[in-house]
Parts: C-alpha cells; structure tokens; sequence
C-alpha cells in the first residue's frame, strides 16, 4: 500500500474555499426536511483512538422541519447524522466541516443539496456514500461468500469497487471550483471502502515471517531491540486519516493492535522493564520503522489505547504514559483522546463504584449487577464461538467447586452470544459448568450504555471482572481462572 506525504504539506492553516476564510470561528449546519418534522436525530463524530461515537447532540426537527446545529470546533470533522428511529425516515447525509463553516442543507426523500461553505464538497461526499451504501449492501448478503474466495477473486471483487468509483473521480476533477486539495481528499474518500475491504483481507493474513520471529526471540536484553521492519506492511493514508473516516481508521487500528500486541508480548519476554520502560520500547519501535515515522504522534497514542483497552494496564501506569505523551507532543491532535481515556479508565480503578448493567437469566427474566451487592462477584465474559473463552471452563469448574460452599462468593458467565438459543443449547450440554449464567446479546457496543463490553471498556473476551462485596470495582481486567486455581487470591477477598 502506498505512503503517502504528511498532510502538514498539504493543509494551510487558513482555509480557503468558495470565498470561506476562517479562523476558529462558528461553525453552522442549518437542515430543513419536510418529511423529518418532529423527529429526534443523533449528531455524533467518531473518536480515533477509541472507535466509539461521540455524541455531539440530540436536535429535533421543529413542526417546520427545520434545525439548525451549531459547532465550536478547532478542527475539520464530520459529523453523521442519524434519526434515533430511522424506519420510513428520510436517509440523512454525514457531512464535512471546517472551522467557521455556514452551511445550509435542504432534503428532499435521500436527496440532499447543499448551499454554501462546502457545498460542492458535501455534494460530492454525498455521491460518495451512496455508492458506498450500494457495496454495502452487497457485502451484508454476501459476506461469507467474498471470505471464502481465493485471492484472485478477492482481487477482482476489490477491482470492482474501484472501478465503481470512477466516473465520480472523473467529474470531481473536472469541477474547477475544487481546490487541488479537495479533489485529493474527495478521491481517497471515494477509495476508502477498497481500502478497507483490502485492510480487511490482508489482517487475516498478518503474521511474522519465520525470520522476524526468530529475530524477536534474542532473550533479555538492556536495549530492547526491535527489527526495522516490525510494522512492515502497514501504511497511513493521511487524507482518510484527517478525515476520521470510521471504518479506515478502524481496520487500520486493528493492523496495529494486531502488531502491538507482539510487541508487547516481545518487551515482557525480552527486555528489562527496569531498564527500558515499555512507553521509551514502543517509541523506540515506532522511530526505527519508516513506516511509523511520518506519523509518531498517532501511532504512539494508538498503543498507548491499544495498551488501556486490550491489554488492560494499570491506572497509575497508564496516567504516566499519558503524561510522558504529552512532554513529548504538547501539541499533538491525539492528546485530548488519550486525557479522555484517562479519565475513563480512572472510572474503573479500584475502589471505583460499578457500572451496572442489565441482563437476562436462563429463564428470561431480567436482573442487575447491582442486585448481587454484598457478595463477592467474579464475571465471566464469553461467547459460545471464542475458543479461549471456553478452554478456560476446565479451570472455572475447579474453582467453582472448590469454593461450593462459599455462598458469598458467585461466578457469573455472562455470554456475548447473539443467539439465546445458541447459549442455552451448550449450558445443556455442559451442566457441570455452574454458576449463575446470564446473557447481553452485543447490539451496538460503542453506544449501547447498558453493555458491559462499552461499560467496562472490552474489546475482546475472555474478559474478567472482580466486584467486591461493597458493590465496589476490585479488578475490571482481573486473572483468568487458570491463574486464580493454583492461589488464595479469592479467599482473600472472601476475607475483607
């Protein structure tokens, strides 16, 4: 994949286009839609380091059909709009803005014209997702089927999504009220969605050579040397990078949690942590690829997340990264995130309240977490499918039964499964698996309040948690059975 240029060449600080100059000023989105009277949407943007959306507001279109969004932002960003209850609703565009942007959008059935800053800019964008929208409708019905094709057709079926794209490459390069700039940016957005699909493939393929393996097996060393060619294969597209484009940066951030967590496993197996900290290692790592280079800042707050959110580091830890992060990069785009996640994985410390969720028995019944105040709690997060998941039920079975008697103390299996039935099938097949079971069919886990995955900050599972009798966070990212089996660890928080 190509490397492109750093944006910093590519941007001005002043903004310029279709007569906009603008500093930092207010930025205004007035839609009109007679079809929308009435109705509540959600207007959210999509955090980088976080995969998640943020909820920027919740407008309702007055009797008239008319709502107007107004924005203080620093940067450009796009913001997507959606009906809190889409069905016979009119299909709302995501829009690009710039800081001091006036834009006005009037929307007739999933038509949208704009008029204004941007205006030729957002109607090529609108272009652009409709397109999308056609492919991926395509790849909903026929996921399984493009998967399990050879990589010849693979290649073909990425051909056409591209070819797809052409005619609008053509009139946006035509169009002389577009900067060169905008004609770039326009044109990567149109390539995004073969972009991803070729991230996506090629994540399945990602392994270390032979030779890279051998060379991260050196045995403890002082300086915690990593191959130049660690990060080979990934590359950033700057334009989809500064345009936050969700399902880019989402499939590029799994390229690189995919990586870092080699790396990682790589500094514990190798490197002397009191000689080389593990945030000084990864930046060392990021400085020694050309890959990474152009774009240190980024890269170096992605594993900071990865760190916090798959791996699952301490607090106290994690507050120094943060803080080495911001001496060396007082001014990057990414350290407001990473002050977020802070603040969020401060909410999960222990000694923190939990965060309480609803699930449903065996028998369909709803209950809380809450509800299991004063007794020792240690979850279970799994899933029929994850293989990891239920390799460790030989050693829950252990400590189920070794603790039988200790009603203070309860094992909660909480399945991830989408299918109820699909649960309860295997719990009748493996009734010696006791506890207390409950399921949280996934829904949409980056919004969804009420999911433990958003909750409790989880990205992949098996996932421990540890509540204390007081309804109190003991470990939100606490040991598996298999290490809890052979300890006291539990019976001394039997104790407290």
């Amino acid at each position: 994949m190509k490397i492109y240029p750093s944006l910093l060449s590519l941007i001005p600080f002043v903004f310029i286009f279709n007569g906009l100059i603008t500093r930092n000023h207010e930025t205004t989105i007035n839609i009109r839609c007679n079809a929308c009277a009435g109705k509540e949407m959600t207007a959210f943007s999509m955090s980088v380091l976080r995969n998640k959306q943020e909820i920027l507001f919740h407008p309702k279109f007055d009797s008239n059909g008319f709502v107007s969004i107004k924005l203080n932002n620093q940067d450009s960003i796009t913001i997507h709009l959606h009906f809190l209850e889409p069905e016979s609703s009119p299909i709302l565009p995501r829009v690009y803005l710039e800081p001091g942007t006036r834009l006005d959008v009037n929307i007739e059935e999933d038509i949208s014209v704009f008029k204004g800053n941007l205006d030729q800019f957002n109607g090529f964008l609108q272009k652009s997702d409709a397109i999308s929208r056609k492919h991926g409708t395509f790849r909903e019905v026929h996921y399984d089927e493009i998967h399990r094709s050879t990589d010849q057709e693979k290649e073909a079926y990425l051909l056409r999504i591209r070819s797809s794209y052409k005619e609008l490459d053509s009139l946006i390069e035509q169009d002389q009220s577009l900067s060169r700039y905008y004609k770039d940016l326009l044109i990567n957005i149109n390539a995004e969605y073969e972009i991803d699909h070729r991230l996506e493939f090629d994540l399945h393929k990602m392994r270390l050579t032979d030779m890279q393996k051998n060379d991260l097996s050196t045995g403890k060393n002082a300086t915690g040397a990593v191959p130049v060619n660690f990060f080979l294969g990934i590359s950033v597209n700057p334009y989809l990078l500064k345009f936050k484009s969700s399902f880019y940066v989402l499939n590029l951030k799994e390229h690189v949690a995919y990586k870092l967590r080699e790396l990682f496993e790589f500094y514990w197996e190798n490197v002397d942590e009191e000689k080389v900290g593990k945030y000084e290692f990864i930046r060392s790592a990021i400085d020694k690829n050309p890959q990474l280079a152009a774009y240190p800042d980024f890269f170096l707050a992605l594993s900071l997340a990865t760190d916090a959110f798959l791996i699952g580091i301490a607090y106290d830890d994690l507050l120094n990264t943060v803080k080495a992060f911001e001496k060396d990069y007082p001014h990057s785009a990414y350290l407001a995130e990473l002050k977020h996640i802070l603040i969020e994985q401060g909410e999960l410390k222990g000694g923190m309240p939990l965060k309480d969720f609803t699930m449903l028995d065996t028998n369909g019944r709803e209950f809380k977490l809450s509800d299991l105040k004063g007794k020792l709690v240690y979850i279970d997060v799994w899933a029929t499918w994850c293989g990891p998941c239920v390799s460790e039920f030989k050693y829950s079975k252990k400590l189920v039964k070794r603790y039988i008697n200790k009603k203070e103390l309860v094992f909660l299996y909480l399945s991830k499964d989408n299918k109820q039935d699909v649960w309860k099938k295997y719990l009748r097949h493996n009734p010696s698996l006791q506890g207390l079971h409950a399921i949280q069919p996934p829904r949409n886990i980056r919004i969804d309040t009420n999911n433990v995955m958003h909750l409790y900050k989880i990205n992949g599972i098996p996932r421990y948690i540890l509540i204390g009798k007081d309804g109190k966070i003991i470990d939100y990212n606490a040991a598996r059975p298999s290490e809890l089996v052979t300890g006291n660890y539990l019976d001394s928080l039997l104790s407290i």
